[in-house]
């Protein structure tokens, strides 16, 4: 079901752009009957053969309209390394260049926070602050002015399995756009993900752009949603990131997805420091250690260089694994295409 949906949403997308193409150069809006021609078209990037059933997104296959070749605009994007979303309001397709912030290396299990959110431990780096509001665990950092970086970990009173919560990828996904379209969310992916200990769900990925002092900031947005394996409820895992602070976040979030456990010694019992207002915090950047940082959990040492290919889905730790054909690169770079790790890698 997740399959059709998306590949019938990623063909009415795929069409709407080919359609405009066909018009003139200036703007043009309507419809065309035209005849399709497929020849089993090949890309290759730097002669290394794109295989768009491998990316992300629904596979949709090159074709050719009165001589011209057409192809999948979320493909190609992915493939050059570039974000894309689609803005249905405006019909436009929204490319994004590659954000040249350096991540925030500070990941530190000696250090890091023990957080609970009913009967699953969250790992959270130190320089993050915040606590518990109501039902939900705030936490920020970088925050002043017109800078925001936060992560909210929330559960819902929705209960529903994951064979039920996989079909629904796509309008999830969508329905945050309707929720906070005053931020003009955009989703630009999402992908099944599987975080630590049982924590099987979807991983979402917007552009956004939220009111702040009278300006609008733009930013990201990753929502990580999964069913607890106790009663089903959704834990949802949101964190945005306004395009102005010194740092990424990305590590830190997928970390925090790798490294979630079930807390066997308690029931539902609150875990972390005393909660800050964030209006009130202290905001000074914490002081970097001059020591070598040990590795987070279930995850291989000097983690910063991973290998990938040029159109696979994952991110490797080990150069050989499975043979593979790999150029290396940054965790921070492979995040950012939406690959996810080998579990083999990692294991």
């Amino acid at each position: 079901m997740k399959n059709t949906l998306k590949g019938f949403l990623s063909g009415v997308l795929v069409t709407v752009i080919c359609i405009s193409l066909l018009g003139t150069a200036s703007a043009t809006r309507g419809k065309r009957t035209a005849e399709l021609d497929y020849l089993d078209i090949r890309v290759t990037l730097d002669d290394q053969e794109i295989k768009f059933d491998e990316l992300p997104g629904a596979y949709v296959e090159p074709f050719t309209i009165d001589g011209s070749t057409y192809l999948p605009v979320r493909a190609i994007a992915w493939a050059l390394g570039l974000g894309v979303g689609w803005d249905e309001a405006t019909s436009t397709v929204k490319l994004t260049t590659k954000d040249y912030r350096p991540q925030k290396d500070g990941f530190d299990p000696a250090t890091n926070q023990k957080l609970q959110m009913e009967e699953y431990i969250f790992s959270i780096p130190d320089y993050w602050a915040g606590g518990k509001d109501g039902a939900a665990i705030n936490y920020y950092t970088e925050l002043g002015g017109d800078k925001f970086a936060v992560l909210r970990i929330e559960k819902s009173d929705t209960e529903i399995s994951y064979e039920e919560l996989e079909p629904m990828g796509e309008s999830l996904g969508k329905s945050m756009e309707k929720t906070h379209s005053e931020d003009n969310y955009v989703m630009t992916d999402y992908e099944m993900f599987q975080g630590g200990d049982g924590a099987k769900g979807l991983l979402y990925t917007y552009s956004m752009d939220i009111p702040i002092e009278g300006k609008k900031i733009p930013g990201t947005a990753k929502m990580f949603v999964y069913p607890s394996e106790t009663d089903h409820k959704l834990i949802f895992i949101i964190m945005i990131n306004s395009s102005n602070t010194e740092y990424i976040y990305d590590n830190d979030f997928t970390k925090i997805l790798l490294t979630i456990k079930k807390n066997t010694d308690s029931q539902g019992t609150w875990i972390g420091g005393k909660p800050t207002s964030p209006t009130t915090q202290n905001t000074e950047k914490p002081k970097e250690s001059s020591q070598p940082r040990p590795a987070a959990p279930d995850m291989p040492s000097g983690s910063n260089t991973v290998y990938i290919t040029k159109t696979g889905k994952r991110y490797h730790y080990d150069s050989t694994c499975n043979g593979g054909n790999y150029f290396s690169t940054s965790l921070q770079d492979a995040i950012r295409r939406g690959l996810t790790p080998c579990q083999k890698c990692v294991d």
